[in-house]
Parts: C-alpha cells; sequence; structure tokens
C-alpha cells in the first residue's frame, strides 16, 4: 500500500497554484491596451499624431500577435514592419520632427495597423472549434479594433484633405473623431457632430453597417458555441 502510495504520487504532482496576476494575459491584456490607447487618442486636442500615441498602437497590435499566436513566417513580416514602425516613431518622438506628410504617414501606419489586428483576430478565433471566456474577449477586442480603426481612417483623412470631415466649424481633433467613430459604430449618433461632404458621410455609413453586422454576427456565434457546449459537455 504504501508503494502505491508513492507511485501515485510520482505520477500526478501537485498542481502548482497560478499567482494572481496570470490572468491578465491574452486578450484580457490587449483589452487593457486598447482601453490605453483609446484613453490617449481620446486626449489628443491637436491635428497631428503624436510619436507616444503611434508607439502605443503599435504595442497595443503587437501584443495581438503574440496572443494569437501566428505562423512563423507571418511573424517575421509583422514583427519586421512593426519593429520599423516603432524605431520610426521613436526617432521621431527624440527629434521632435513635425511636418504634414509625416502626420499622414503616422496616421496610415496606425491605421493600416488598427486593420491587421482585427482580421487576424476574427482569422484565428474562426478557426477554434471551441466557444469560451477567451472568444467572448476576442470579439470584444475586434470590436473595439474596428472603432479604433475608423477613428485614425477619419484622422488620415483629414489630414489629406484640405476642406473639414466635419460640419458646423468642428475641430478635426482626435478627441472629436474617435468620438464620433465610436458613436457612429454603436449607431448612437447624438447629431453634435456631422460629417461634411459626400466622401465622409458614406464612410459614416460604412462604418454603422460594419458595426451592427460585427455585433449580430459575433453575438450570433457565440450563442451557437456556447450552446453547442452546454448540449455538448463532454466535448
Amino acid at each position: 500500500m504504501g508503494s502505491d502510495n508513492t507511485e501515485r504520487t510520482r505520477a500526478t504532482p501537485p498542481k502548482r497554484k497560478r499567482g494572481g496576476l496570470r490572468w491578465l494575459s491574452g486578450y484580457p491584456l490587449v483589452l487593457v491596451f486598447i482601453a490605453g490607447s483609446y484613453w490617449v487618442t481620446a486626449f489628443q486636442d491637436t491635428d497631428n499624431l503624436r510619436a507616444i500615441v503611434l508607439l502605443i498602437q503599435l504595442v497595443t497590435v503587437a501584443i495581438v500577435f503574440h496572443t494569437v499566436r501566428l505562423r512563423r513566417s507571418i511573424q517575421r513580416v509583422s514583427w519586421w514592419v512593426l519593429g520599423s514602425s516603432m524605431v520610426l516613431s521613436i526617432a521621431v518622438l527624440i527629434s521632435g520632427l513635425v511636418s504634414q506628410t509625416l502626420d499622414v504617414v503616422l496616421a496610415i501606419a496606425v491605421t493600416l495597423a488598427y486593420l491587421v489586428a482585427p482580421v487576424v483576430i476574427l482569422s484565428t478565433e474562426l478557426r477554434r472549434q471551441k466557444t469560451d471566456q477567451q472568444t467572448l474577449f476576442a470579439v470584444v477586442c475586434t470590436y473595439l479594433f474596428i472603432g479604433m480603426f475608423f477613428t485614425y481612417f477619419y484622422h488620415a483623412l483629414a489630414l489629406w484633405t484640405p476642406e473639414p470631415i466635419f460640419a458646423g466649424g468642428q475641430p478635426d481633433h482626435l478627441t472629436n473623431i474617435v468620438f464620433f467613430s465610436f458613436t457612429t459604430l454603436t449607431t448612437i449618433g447624438y447629431g453634435n457632430m456631422i460629417p461634411a461632404g459626400a466622401g465622409v458621410q458614406s464612410i459614416a455609413i460604412g462604418e454603422a453597417i460594419t458595426g451592427q453586422l460585427f455585433l449580430i454576427i459575433a453575438v450570433a456565434h457565440v450563442a451557437s458555441g456556447w450552446s453547442h457546449a452546454l448540449r455538448n459537455p463532454t466535448q
């Protein structure tokens, strides 16, 4: 009996207790950085994108790439692009360079980063057969990434075109743009900021439709997965 107990103890070592901050990883960590990205964007009361803001956005996307564990070939290209962008943003931050062309380049870089991030998350989650808390966090992160993508899409457009993107004399500051983007994405539409011109209005309509379609599809996917898990608890 004593030998049997010894063998069982050796075969099944006791489980280690997880640390209190172990949960702050993966998509929850991505969610924290998205919140930080939104915060620094919301307090950008100028037309120019500060390099430190770009750096925070790129770090957020880098965490996404680490979380979803892309293939090595894709990771190498992604890390090279992100690394180059980070070096550029740090150089701009140190040198203090300011120009309209540089602002447009930085805005486009953030826009592309926020476009790639939700695509990567969705492509990874659709391949998973399991619906759990990670799926829910992935859906929330993707939804917020879509709002940030349209934010910097509007911002790049505001920097590129000489005409203001809002009617009524509203400034094209990032503070106003991020507010307008998320109220459009959620179809709240307070009406205090109105897009000027058919081009910006069409983009706003596209964002509203995207937001509604995403919510419908995402809720249906999560509900279907959880329903399947309840019906088949052993799978």
